[in-house]
């Protein structure tokens, strides 16, 4: 579940929060992804949907990572853009 107030990403079933401002540059994000890779309770399902969640809401491809540059990315600024 994502609260645009909080900007937070919660696995609800879990009571787990992504606070997405971490996620302000590709490797804060793949760590994030990587971090839940190794919880027991997430299932590759799961990570899938988070992936998908990420991109839809931060656009990774375009502003953390392309052409192999790490890139900043002010994530209130863009998903404040967003709405």
């Amino acid at each position: 579940m994502y609260d645009a107030k909080t900007l937070v990403l919660t696995n609800v079933e879990h009571d787990y929060d992504i606070d997405l401002e971490d996620c302000c540059t590709s490797a804060k994000t793949l760590d994030w992804t990587s971090q839940l890779c190794g919880k027991t309770w997430m299932t590759p399902e799961d990570i899938g949907y988070l992936v998908q969640a990420l991109d839809d809401l931060l656009g990774p491809q375009a502003n953390l990572c392309s052409f192999d540059a790490d890139k900043q990315l002010d994530v209130k600024k863009y998903l404040a853009q967003r709405t």
